[in-house]
C-alpha cells in the first residue's frame, strides 16, 4: 500500500510529460503550403524559399511550409481567394491586385507617386496599418510585402518625344496605368500579368511600363528593344496568410513566424535593390537599347504623375486621405 502511496506522484507526473509529448508532436505537425505564381527565378520566390527555411530553423522545425512556384500549385489570379478560403495557408500575391478589396493595397501603383526606394518604404510604412485593418476583416493577414525595381517603359520603338507615344497600344493592368495611357496619348489595352508574354509576342502591345526584371524574365527586348528608366512607381508584392492558421499557432511559434516575416520584407527590399542593377545590366548584355528620355517627355510625365495623386486623394476615404496626406508632407 505504501509502494503505492509512493507511485502515484510519479504516475501524475508520467501522464503530465505525455501530455506535452503529444502537445509538442502536435505543434510539430505544423505544416502549410504557399502558392506563388512567380517562376522559381524570380527573386520575389528565392526570398519565398529563404523566408521558408528561417520559419523552420525558429520554430525548431514545428512549423514547415512549402513553397508552390511558377502556379503550379494555385494560378496566380485565384491565390488571394485560395488563403481566404483556406484551401492553401498562404500565399504570394501581386499587391495592387487586391484594390478590389480596398484602394490602399494599389496606393503603389499610382504612376509617379513613389519613385525611389525610401519613397516607396515610407509609403508602405504609412499604409500598412491600414492594409492590415482591411485584410484582417477579410479574413487574411499581410505577412510581409516586397517591391519589384522601379518601372520602366519598354517601347516596340523609339521615342523621342510625347508625340512618339500617340496611339500606341500601351499595355495596361489597372484603372491608374489606363488614365496613364490616355494622358500620354496611347491606346490602352487591358492585358493580365499572366497573359503578358503572349500579348508582347503577337505585338498586340507595343509599349510596357514594367521593371527591368520582368522584362530579362519575359525577354522582352525581342519584341520591345528600347527600354528608358522612367522610375514609374514600385509596385510590390505581398504574401498573405489565412487569418485563422495563424492565430491556431501557439503563441512562440506565431512570434517567431512574424519575426521571420520581418527579416524576409527586410532581405526582399534589399535583394529588389540588387535585382534592379543586376537586371539593367542583363537587359544592355542582351542588346536591349537603354534610351535617354526627352526633357519634355520626363516634364509631361510628372505633371501626369501629379494629377494622378491629386485624383487619388480626391476619391480617398477618410481613412486612406490620412495616408495620402501624411506621405505628401513629408515626400
Amino acid at each position: 500500500m505504501k509502494v503505492n502511496h509512493f507511485l502515484a506522484p510519479l504516475r501524475a507526473m508520467g501522464c503530465f510529460l505525455a501530455a506535452v509529448v503529444a502537445s509538442a508532436s502536435v505543434s510539430a505537425q505544423v505544416k502549410w503550403d504557399l502558392a506563388t505564381g512567380y517562376p522559381e527565378s524570380s527573386f520575389h520566390v528565392q526570398n519565398l524559399r529563404e523566408f521558408a527555411r528561417d520559419v523552420d530553423a525558429r520554430t525548431n522545425g514545428q512549423v514547415s511550409i512549402t513553397v508552390h512556384s511558377g502556379g503550379t500549385l494555385v494560378k496566380a489570379p485565384d491565390v488571394r481567394q485560395a488563403v481566404i478560403d483556406g484551401k492553401v495557408a498562404a500565399g504570394e500575391v501581386f499587391g495592387p491586385s487586391l484594390s478590389a478589396i480596398h484602394p490602399v493595397f494599389s496606393l503603389d501603383a499610382i504612376p509617379f507617386l513613389a519613385t525611389t526606394y525610401p519613397a516607396a518604404r515610407k509609403l508602405w510604412q504609412l499604409a500598412r496599418p491600414l492594409a492590415e485593418k482591411k485584410a484582417a476583416a477579410q479574413g487574411f493577414a499581410m505577412l510581409y510585402s516586397v517591391p519589384w525595381p522601379p518601372q520602366g517603359m519598354f517601347s516596340a520603338k523609339e521615342i523621342r518625344t510625347v508625340g512618339d507615344l500617340q496611339l500606341m497600344n500601351m499595355r495596361e493592368n489597372s484603372p491608374s496605368v489606363r488614365k496613364l495611357a490616355e494622358a500620354l496619348g496611347a491606346k490602352p489595352v487591358l492585358v493580365e500579368t499572366p497573359d503578358l508574354v503572349s500579348a508582347v509576342q503577337s505585338e498586340k502591345v507595343s509599349l510596357v511600363f514594367t521593371s527591368a526584371a520582368q522584362g530579362v524574365d519575359t525577354k522582352m527586348w525581342e519584341k520591345l528593344p528600347w527600354f528608358y528608366q522612367t522610375n514609374a512607381w514600385l509596385p510590390r508584392n505581398a504574401v498573405i496568410i489565412n487569418k485563422k492558421a495563424l492565430d491556431a499557432l501557439a503563441p512562440e511559434q506565431r512570434d517567431a513566424l512574424i519575426r521571420a516575416a520581418g527579416a524576409a520584407e527586410e532581405r526582399g527590399w534589399q535583394l529588389s535593390e540588387q535585382n534592379a542593377r543586376d537586371t539593367l545590366k542583363s537587359l544592355k548584355d542582351n542588346g536591349a537599347k537603354v534610351g535617354l528620355m526627352d526633357a519634355s517627355l520626363r516634364s509631361r510625365l510628372d505633371k501626369i504623375g501629379t494629377s494622378l495623386s491629386g485624383d487619388a486623394l480626391k476619391r480617398a476615404d477618410p481613412e486612406l486621405l490620412q495616408v495620402l496626406s501624411s506621405y505628401v508632407s513629408i515626400r
